[in-house]
């Protein structure tokens, strides 16, 4: 069908492809628009008979200039970031099927001028909203179920590997106590200069410690402010853990990664008390901070269980529900309270 229309239409020598037009708009795969007359579908892949490809009698099929799709490749749209400067106009590009999820976001990167590790790919969902996060990067295009003319959306920031969630930790204190906890700290704070911090040799750890996370180098957006005037907070940083970690867990490898808690908590895990905090609605400011509140505490399942057996605290402890079932999830900002007393909270 191609060739008949090149030589129909006498036209020069140049890579051309056709595309279906449907008269009214479709869904958003692989659909542009074609002058108000109608939506363009993806290019047809050439080694697909007239009724593999969905062409009947009847059916607009327009000759464009662009690369033709071959058989073991496939045709995607993809929304740039709004940094690149590209706007919000679609991009497309051409990837073979058996090439990495590496691979595709190296060639969406360069299309757009941009390079670097802190970036990422999403699905979209049938309404074109964010979906799913491509976090597999080794796995292949034909294996993540994408669809040939399904439209992706490039991120911002980088994600954490599979298996690992991003928790943006900050230590949260009381006003009156800010000058004695700046002062106390001063001296202990990580250092952030990108990629995962070494341990400190004075950290705690212990032949029985198992670090379950790293410090990992994360841009913030805003600054963030308390709701409650009287609290105030401290960044430590973004932390990278196992999602498959307990609470327990948790709590310790923020001591043995940060030397300002171990310094406030003498390096004991029932004197940490976490609590998510959320974003207040509307609260940005002009200065740029965001200002956020206290959420629910996180509290381990196997309090009522270590009061019957004692003897058994320190491996119930690391027992309890884990924090994917906690429902702490890549992003999340986590507040950290170094309490007076030891603490153990329970359902």
């Amino acid at each position: 069908m191609k060739n008949s229309a090149i030589k129909e239409f006498e036209l020069p020598p140049n890579n051309y492809r056709l595309r279906r037009q449907e008269d009214e708009p479709v869904d958003c795969y692989g659909d542009s628009s074609a002058n108000g007359k109608g939506s363009l579908r993806s290019p047809l892949q050439e080694h697909l008979v007239l009724s593999e490809a969905n062409v009947q009698f009847g059916s607009k099929v327009v000759l464009e200039e662009g690369k033709p799709v071959g058989e073991n490749e496939i045709w995607l749209t993809f929304s740039p970031p709004s940094c690149s400067g590209e706007g919000a106009r679609e991009l497309e590009i051409i990837m073979d099927k058996r090439c990495s999820i590496r691979e595709l976001l190296k060639e969406m990167l360069k299309l757009v001028h941009l390079s670097g590790e802190e970036w990422h790919i999403r699905k979209t969902k049938w309404n074109g909203d964010s979906g799913q996060p491509l976090d597999d990067l080794n796995a292949s295009i034909c294996n993540e179920s994408i669809e040939y003319g399904q439209h992706l959306i490039l991120c911002e920031k980088s994600l954490p590997q599979r298996g690992f969630i991003r928790l943006h930790l900050y230590l949260c204190s009381l006003m009156k106590d800010s000058l004695d906890l700046i002062h106390n700290c001063q001296d202990h704070s990580p250092q952030m200069n990108g990629g995962s911090k070494e341990m400190d040799n004075n950290c705690g750890e212990t032949e029985e410690d198992h670090i379950h996370g790293k410090w990992v180098s994360q841009k913030l957006e805003r600054n963030l402010v308390m709701e409650i005037a009287s609290y105030k907070l401290d960044n430590l940083g973004c932390l990278e853990i196992e999602q498959g970690s307990s609470l327990h867990e948790l709590k310790r490898t923020i001591i043995a990664l940060s030397p300002r808690v171990q310094s406030l908590c003498s390096s004991s895990p029932k004197r940490i008390r976490v609590r998510l905090l959320k974003k207040a609605e509307n609260t940005a400011k002009a200065t740029g901070s965001e200002t956020v509140r206290f959420s629910r505490v996180l509290k381990n399942n196997s309090v009522h269980r270590l009061a019957k057996n004692p003897a058994h605290d320190k491996g119930m402890e690391q027992n309890g529900l884990n924090l994917a079932s906690l429902q702490v999830h890549s992003g999340d900002i986590i507040g950290v309270q170094v309490l007076p007393v030891e603490e153990e909270l329970g359902y």
